[in-house]
């Protein structure tokens, strides 16, 4: 609310220390022994010989000097030079009189924010999963050898359960390559249902989690063994789990695998279009370090 009578003045008011004239126009400016810049010839104050000077055409200020029109001799006497106070010196805020507004931080300035030490609004953590999603293969698919699964993959549905639903959307896959479009910790979990026949001889499977850091290059960064004996016809399940880095969303990916040995007589992974068996959830934990 506006003052009742004059604004009350406030600023850094000063009286510098006493100096000795000599014969020269120019003299240091101290404050208790220190060195002191007035922001300009405007803001002081000076009196010599028991006349007030006129600011910039009877002196100047540069830097801790003042410097006179002309030169002094040792008979002049400068009676005192008062600082009036410093550009845009306010003084110390009363309690509770600085808003948000007045803050020279960037970012979000409002309740779901905090200000950070780098003077920056941020989010705060701990706010829980802001992301978690699930993919599911719809059909049944054969596969041999090695290779990873590139086809048949969709949405996970829950079952058409009512109450399932994805959260978020920074995971999206194209023919079985799976990218993030935020950086951060994901923790992946795969889940296998597959069948497979073995007939003439001991067989084994690996299941992989495939990373790759540059776009190209793919390696197991989880693993599942298995191996069958003879004249054998199962159908099994697997669970593998990792954490995963996203650093790079250009070249950070996933695909999910299988080993050589897979397939001697025949392999299927099972999949549906509604209840899902053969499926993969991404939940994003937090910023990449």
């Amino acid at each position: 609310m506006p003052y009742v009578g004059k604004t009350p003045v406030i600023g850094n008011f000063l009286i510098l220390d006493s100096i000795s004239t000599s014969a020269t126009d120019t003299f240091a400016l101290t404050s208790a022994s220190v060195a002191y810049a007035p922001q300009s010839a405007n803001h002081c104050i000076v009196s010599l010989n028991g006349v007030i000077q006129a600011p910039i055409s009877s002196f100047t200020i540069s830097g801790t000097n003042i410097i006179f029109a002309s030169a002094l001799t040792t008979d002049d006497t400068i009676d005192f030079i008062q600082v009036l106070g410093d550009t845009l010196s306010i003084g110390t805020p009363s309690d509770g009189t600085v808003g948000i507004a007045k803050l020279s931080a960037t970012g979000t300035k409002d309740g779901t924010t905090f200000l950070r030490g780098d003077n920056t609004f941020a989010a705060a953590g701990g706010g829980g999963v802001t992301n978690a999603q699930s993919f599911q293969i719809t059909s049944d698919t054969a596969i041999s050898g090695s290779g990873y699964l590139s086809a048949n993959w969709g949405t996970n549905s829950g079952g058409g359960v009512s109450t399932y639903s994805n959260k978020g959307t920074l995971v999206s896959q194209s023919s079985g390559t799976f990218s993030m479009s935020a950086t951060g910790y994901y923790f992946v979990i795969w889940n296998l249902s597959a069948n497979f026949t073995v007939s003439g001889s001991q067989d084994s499977a690996t299941w992989d989690i495939l990373g790759t850091s540059n776009n190209s290059t793919y390696e197991s960064i989880g693993q599942s063994f298995e191996s069958y004996d003879y004249a054998e016809h199962r159908t099994n399940a697997t669970s593998i789990q990792v954490l995963f880095n996203c650093n790079d969303v250009s070249n950070d990916k996933l695909r999910f695998g299988y080993g050589s040995g897979n397939g001697h007589d025949g392999v299927t992974v099972y999949g549906n279009s509604t209840t899902p068996r053969t499926w993969v959830s991404f939940i994003r934990l937090g910023d990449s370090v």
